[in-house]
C-alpha cells in the first residue's frame, strides 16, 4: 500500500511525531529510553495481536526530518512500513507512507493480497486521518 499526502506543518514537526510513537514503543516494551539518533538498527521484541505471539522489530530508516521507517517479523511473514517526508516549497510536507508485507507460505502471501483488496480503502482512511489529526495538532 503507498499513500501520498500533503500537510502544512513542518518536517520537523512531522518527523517528531512519528519518531516520538516509536521511542514510546520502544520504552514501553523494553523499558529503554532512546534518542533519536540511536534508532538505526534498533531491534527489539514486543507482543504482537493477542499477546501469544512476539514479534521482532527493527529500525530500518532514520533520516532527521527526512524519513523514518522498520520492519517487524512475526508467524513467518515480514512487514515493512516507510514515511518519506519531503518539504514542500509553501513550508508544508508531502508525505509518502509505504506498507508492504512478504511471507514464506504462498498461501499466506496470497491472502495478504486478497484482505489488502477488500480492506485497504479503509485502511488508507484511517492513514490519512491519523495524519491529518497530526496537523490539527500542529500550532505555529
Amino acid at each position: 500500500m503507498k499513500v501520498t499526502h500533503t500537510l502544512q506543518v513542518p518536517a520537523a514537526y512531522l518527523y517528531t511525531k512519528v519518531v516520538d510513537s516509536a521511542l514510546y514503543d520502544i520504552k514501553q516494551n523494553t523499558g529503554e529510553q532512546l534518542k533519536p539518533a540511536q534508532l538505526l538498527g534498533y531491534e527489539y521484541q514486543k507482543p504482537m495481536g493477542n499477546g501469544k505471539l512476539q514479534g521482532r522489530v527493527k529500525i530500518t530508516a532514520n533520516v532527521v526530518n527526512r524519513e523514518y521507517g522498520f520492519q517487524t517479523q512475526s508467524g513467518g511473514g515480514t512487514y515493512q512500513i516507510h514515511y518519506g517526508i519531503q518539504e514542500t516549497q509553501d513550508g508544508g510536507v508531502e508525505v509518502t507512507y509505504t506498507e508492504d508485507s512478504h511471507f514464506s507460505s504462498t498461501f499466506r502471501e496470497w491472502n495478504q493480497k486478497l484482505m489488502m483488496l477488500l480492506l485497504g480503502y479503509g485502511r488508507k482512511r484511517q492513514l490519512i486521518g491519523m495524519l491529518d489529526a497530526i496537523e490539527k495538532g500542529y500550532t505555529a
